[in-house]
């Protein structure tokens, strides 16, 4: 299961949901929780194109489809919305995004590849940041490269050492 928590960037959210569309990994499940974007109806509006995209996974992969859910919020905590999308989830696996996170051709079977083969529970990667809301392209260079470290607890206590929103955390022990 992917879940994307969203306010009210509309274009972001697009972005987003494209790449996981365009995600190798089969049977996908697509949890976006609108956690309490004051344009309402621009946000409702994007339903057409979001079925679009999952359709166009559906379509690209024979046999295999993505389930969509849609929710809305009123605005509370990143965590509580994380939350309320991992609750209504159906998969063995949880990846978390946010709207303005992408993710990587082969993102999501590769940190479930690495779940599996490593046992372990919470998997991240390196992630690439960018300014402005231009989809990065080949040619479009990032401004920087986070780097997490993993299990350092301490060094977690003054610094985010853990990763961003895109983490894949196995249900069983969530």
């Amino acid at each position: 299961a992917v879940c994307i928590v969203a306010h009210d960037r509309p274009a972001l959210l697009l972005q987003a949901v494209q790449s996981v569309a365009e995600q190798d990994y089969p049977d996908m499940e697509l949890i976006i929780v609108d956690n309490g974007s004051p344009r309402r109806e621009e946000m409702e509006a994007l339903g057409a194109e979001i079925q679009s995209l999952v359709q166009s996974y559906s379509d690209a992969h024979p046999g295999k489809e993505m389930l969509l859910t849609r929710m809305r919020t009123e605005r509370t905590s990143l965590s509580a919305a994380r939350n309320r999308a991992a609750f209504s989830s159906h998969g063995e696996y949880i990846l978390f995004m946010d709207d303005d996170n992408l993710a990587n051709p082969h993102e999501v079977s590769t940190l479930v590849r690495a779940a599996v083969n490593t046992n372990a529970g919470v998997v991240t990667s390196a992630n690439d940041y960018f300014r402005g809301s231009a989809l990065p392209g080949s040619d479009y260079r990032p401004v920087g490269r986070w780097l997490p470290l993993g299990g350092a607890v301490a060094v977690g206590m003054f610094r985010d050492a853990f990763g961003d929103a895109n983490v894949v955390i196995q249900v069983d022990i969530y």
